[in-house]
């Protein structure tokens, strides 16, 4: 029943907690008779043996902020971490293959004791689709290109082109949509010489 394994949750903190709190009082203790070599000995244990309390493994991982990202191309790049003692988790490794992921702004990773890793994601927005060399990109704001290989979800975002545009896009779209009347016209904005803008509108005339 729910009660009951509440209880015996109770009863894996407690026991956890006990263990600690014996180890921590042995080492106050030789601290205090001045023994250097036996406090050496006892972190060295610490180090050892808490991370392999069964209560310390790691029983579940909670992925949270995940929209266009699929949760199990997360769980492939962490590995199976179930198991595995949970202060030996490597949680640097883990972020870095996580943000390498095309949609990944940035994510955090936290070990919630006993047994939970917590893994919240942030993802990149898409702001608007990049054409170089006769191929689209998706990208962000920031002008970081968004890998995805389908396009067709997102052909109602503002077009850009050219060599240099996603890292000067952003400020000039700002000026553009103060002017809806303008923007709504608007069919693409190309970087020229990385230098200038020109504006091509639906109609058919350049700026």
């Amino acid at each position: 029943s729910y009660n009951w394994r509440r209880r015996l949750a109770q009863l894996r903190r407690l026991l956890v907690l006990g263990v600690l709190a014996v180890v921590a009082y042995s080492g106050w203790f030789v601290w205090q008779q001045g023994y250097a070599a036996q406090i050496g000995m006892i972190t060295n244990t610490l180090l050892v043996e808490v991370p392999t309390i069964p209560t310390l493994r790691v029983a579940r991982v909670e992925i949270s902020g995940t929209r266009n990202i699929s949760r199990a191309s997360i769980r492939e790049v962490t590995g199976d971490l179930t198991g595995m003692p949970i202060l030996n988790v490597p949680l640097d490794d883990i972020r870095a293959n996580i943000t390498a992921l095309g949609w990944v702004e940035d994510v955090t990773i936290l070990r919630s004791l006993p047994g939970t890793i917590r893994i919240s994601i942030t993802e990149r927005q898409p702001y608007a689709i990049w054409q170089q060399g006769g191929i689209l990109h998706l990208i962000d704001r920031s002008g970081a290109e968004i890998k995805r290989n389908d396009l067709q979800a997102f052909t109602d975002l503002p077009l850009i082109v050219g060599l240099g545009a996603p890292d000067q896009a952003a400020e000039l779209m700002d000026v553009l949509v103060q002017q809806p009347a303008l923007w709504a016209q608007v069919h693409a904005v190309v970087r020229v010489g990385q230098r200038r803008w020109d504006l091509k509108f639906n109609n058919g005339i350049e700026v």
